[in-house]
């Protein structure tokens, strides 16, 4: 449904000086008694071992099928699906080609498919998930059933099965994608049918990590596939190693004559629009021993002691997943807005951002007039200022920085992990560019924020991947559409402690902010990867934009705020009423990262000792525009 413009959402605001008081569960979204679905999703006898993912804005699906090649599908709702073409044909003449599992690797934005061919797992790559695949070679021989893991810190693990007397499963951590470290494979779980009868025919098969609360699920499927005791069991660890226990309760999948379920097994997992957590996996046709699968999917649930459940359904009338929103137009949450930037212009509030529901169509403007009751523009492009076909980019619209400037607003924003900037003659937009061109199509970078000087010399500040999220700064040109890479330097990385709680191998420090205050410069940055609930912001000082800029002791200074899981990327705004205030997101709740909201939080200055920057001080009580607030003057 789309959203007409310059609807009032009526939205107020709550203070909160602790967490659940503020309601970290946001409420849900209005269920669609319209909206079901009935297993199978496909309904042909054939698919199985279904690998779904998402990535930017659209689901894709491969699975078992001819077990010739593997053939990508696309959804933008998990439940209706279309054909697409052939991703990987290895070009054997028998059926043995099985289980295969996606990755996509931000670091050199490439695709990797590990495939399951003639009792190999092995690895091929693109530069799209619905382009083929080109091979890279043979990891494993004498197995099956490939899963990549990426860790918080950015560690892989390669996750597999290896065939024999019995099917055991192995990590393997991984150099890269395509590279295992030398270190040896690690057993991990090893079927024992006297003890667990469910396990069966001597086969653990199917792993798959998925970690939550710092506990790590292993997921794996016991007993023959072709039977109808095929099942779905998880053990944990608080490893990606392990050693992991065996869930007492399993399996959590199973056999259910009454009901019509047989042979459940091999799944993957992936979130809706909503950010709930489903499973996509094939049940048999009968009891009768075969290859007559089909897929299906079911939502996942965890209970207040974490344990995993799930009810597998089949040919009954269920609640849908929430769709992704495609181009059906904006969120209908006004603020779940990510990497959040507010600008203040003519009395009025324009709010930009990341929306995780869609960030390949551009980038989303709301407008207020008091901080607490957000609309979409009328003059906006259906709820966005910035819309992919106008600018360079067609995929990941982040973090965008927007700035009044010789008559014109120019909005420095990311797309394929590149910055570039357009310009508009209104703030709702439409941001257009003459040429769709970034700054510089060598240098990946994101996270643009403009500061413009007392003297009126601007600046960039930027965040490049270099072993790492490293915040740079540059000069740019007077009219804001250079950048000056002569001047180009590094000022800010991340060091251990606060800033990398994971001990990552990729350390982050983005969304750089940049204020003048008394004569000194006080750049905002958040530290640990985005989906890490340590999310969190400090800030450093300088005589200079240039730097040499020097991070505050008493760091972080926003971490966690109000209860809050992953609550970073901040901006600073100064209210109509003069109130200083950071601009930033947090987690959708303890459970879910996506949606992210927008959310605020007072600071002020605290004068410094003799000779020494006066220290930034945040509120602890946070807002969120949807409760409502106590007196805030906005």
């Amino acid at each position: 449904m789309k959203l007409t413009p310059m609807i009032c959402f009526g939205l107020v605001l709550l203070a909160a000086t602790t967490g659940p008081a503020i309601g970290t569960e946001l409420p849900a979204e209005e269920e669609d008694p319209g909206r079901t679905y009935t297993n199978p999703i496909i309904d042909r006898f054939g698919p199985a071992d279904p690998h779904v993912f998402e990535h930017a804005g659209r689901y894709y699906m491969s699975f078992t099928d001819t077990a010739r090649d593997y053939l990508i599908h696309t959804s933008s709702d998990l439940i209706n699906w279309e054909a697409g073409p052939v991703v990987y044909d290895p070009g054997i003449e028998e059926p043995q080609v099985w289980a295969p599992f996606f990755y996509y690797h931000p670091e050199d934005e490439t695709f990797y498919l590990y495939y399951s061919v003639r009792h190999t797992v092995g690895v091929a790559k693109s530069s799209a998930p619905d382009q083929p695949f080109e091979k890279v070679h043979d990891l494993f021989e004498g197995s099956i059933d490939a899963h990549l893991f990426r860790d918080d810190d950015g560690e892989l693990y390669l996750y597999f099965t290896t065939l024999g007397e019995p099917f055991v499963i192995y990590v393997q951590p991984m150099e890269n994608p395509v590279t295992p470290r030398d270190t040896p494979q690690i057993e991990l779980l090893r079927p024992e049918p006297d003890r667990f009868p469910w396990e069966r025919h001597n086969v653990a098969e199917a792993p798959w990590i998925h970690k939550r609360d710092g506990v790590y699920y292993l997921m794996y499927s016991a007993a023959g596939a072709n039977t109808p005791y095929y099942c779905i069991n998880y053990a944990t660890s608080d490893s990606p190693t392990g050693p992991f226990v065996r869930h007492e309760g399993n399996p959590i999948v199973q056999r259910d004559d009454d009901r019509g379920i047989f042979g459940p097994g091999h799944h993957s997992l992936v979130r809706d629009g909503a950010g709930e957590l489903w499973m996509m996996y094939h049940q048999q046709n009968s009891t009768k021993l075969g290859w007559n699968r089909f897929v299906c999917i079911d939502p996942v649930s965890f209970d207040d002691r974490g344990n995993m459940q799930v009810t597998p359904t089949r040919g009954e009338p269920r609640p849908a997943p929430v769709p992704l929103p495609g181009d059906e137009g904006p969120d209908p949450d006004p603020v779940a807005v990510a990497d959040p930037f507010v600008l203040e212009h003519a009395g009025r509030y324009y709010l930009y951002g990341t929306l995780d529901r869609g960030p390949n169509r551009g980038i989303p403007v709301r407008v207020s007039d008091d901080l607490i009751h957000w609309s979409i523009p009328e003059e906006s492009n259906d709820g966005y200022a910035l819309v992919a076909d106008d600018v360079f980019g067609d995929r990941g619209f982040w973090a965008p920085s927007v700035v009044y400037h010789d008559g014109r607003f120019h909005m420095f924003y990311t797309a394929n992990e590149r910055i570039s900037v357009a310009q508009s003659d209104s703030p709702a937009g439409p941001f257009v560019q003459d040429e769709h061109q970034p700054f510089d199509a060598d240098m990946p970078a994101i996270d643009p924020h403009v500061f413009i000087d007392d003297d009126g010399q601007p600046y960039l500040f930027f965040v490049r991947l270099l072993q790492g999220n490293r915040i740079f700064v540059a000069e740019l040109s007077n009219d804001l559409q250079t950048l000056r890479i002569d001047t180009m330097r590094e000022i800010i990385s991340a060091e251990p402690g606060w800033e990398n709680s994971a001990e990552a191998n990729w350390p982050v420090t983005e969304s750089p902010s940049v204020i003048k205050h008394n004569g000194v410069y006080y750049l905002f940055y958040t530290a640990n990867d985005f989906r890490n609930p340590d999310y969190s912001v400090g800030y450093a000082t300088a005589s200079s934009p240039m730097g040499p800029w020097t991070k505050f002791e008493g760091n972080p200074v926003l971490r966690r705020a109000g209860g809050l899981e992953g609550t970073g990327a901040a901006g600073v705004l100064r209210t109509k009423s003069g109130e200083r205030v950071l601009v930033f997101h947090s987690h959708a709740s303890r459970q879910n990262l996506r949606p992210r909201r927008t959310v605020y939080s007072r600071f002020e200055f605290i004068p410094g000792d003799s000779g020494e920057p006066d220290t930034v001080r945040v509120d602890d009580r946070v807002y969120t525009p949807r409760l409502q607030v106590f007196g805030i003057p906005m």
